[in-house]
């Protein structure tokens, strides 16, 4: 049985005519569970078709941002039914000393004051998106914030990265992604003073 897991077969699948449908797989379940970031597949599929930069992008994007939509129902619902807490969440407020339910509110609060900036964080730099998703979900943020939220932080990654690629993937491939994240973490401290002082 084929290992998909090693780099050379990774590279093999995205020279296959179902590139785009692994592109779309691996970039969804990475925004709940998959451990390897979807930048990866994206770069290797730019890096075989320059052309289909945009194309690949959207994709990307469309996946991780419907990946994490999933994330973050399975955390609303396996925590909080609407009317009372799950066994699951009372399982945490029994073991956790001083984690209750007055404490998870205090700090469901705090999530609410900056859940934009968090889940933007979270879908921008190389912060597990995942774990983000799941929480946003725990918490409660309204929808609609964790759904703006991670189209602007998901698109804008996948944009800046699939340009870069299509622009110098060959040059730089080798060290693009470390460079890429230390950029990414760059630009979010530079929005959160901005944030901080306009506040």
């Amino acid at each position: 049985m084929m290992n998909i897991f090693k780099k050379d077969n990774f590279i093999h699948l995205f020279k296959e005519k179902y590139q785009k449908y692994y592109l779309f797989i691996f970039s969804f379940l990475e925004a709940i569970i998959f451990p390897i970031p979807p930048d990866v597949f994206l770069i290797i599929s730019i890096i075989q078709n320059k052309t289909k930069a945009i194309y690949y992008i959207f994709i990307c994007s469309i996946g991780s941002v419907l990946g994490g939509s999933v994330g973050y129902y399975l955390g609303k619902y396996f925590w909080y039914n609407g009317s009372e807490y799950s066994r699951l969440a009372n399982i945490f407020f029994d073991i956790i000393p001083g984690f209750n339910q007055f404490a998870f509110q205090n700090i469901q609060n705090e999530f609410l004051n900056y859940g934009f900036l968090i889940i933007f964080t979270a879908g921008f730099t190389p912060i597990p998106y995942k774990i983000f998703t799941i929480i946003s979900g725990i918490v409660d943020i309204p929808f609609t914030l964790f759904l703006i939220g991670s189209i602007l932080s998901r698109t804008l990654r996948f944009l800046i990265l699939g340009l870069i690629v299509k622009k110098y993937g060959t040059i730089i491939k080798n060290n693009i992604y470390k460079y890429f994240n230390i950029l990414s973490i760059i630009i979010v401290l530079v929005i959160i003073i901005i944030y901080i002082f306009i506040r």
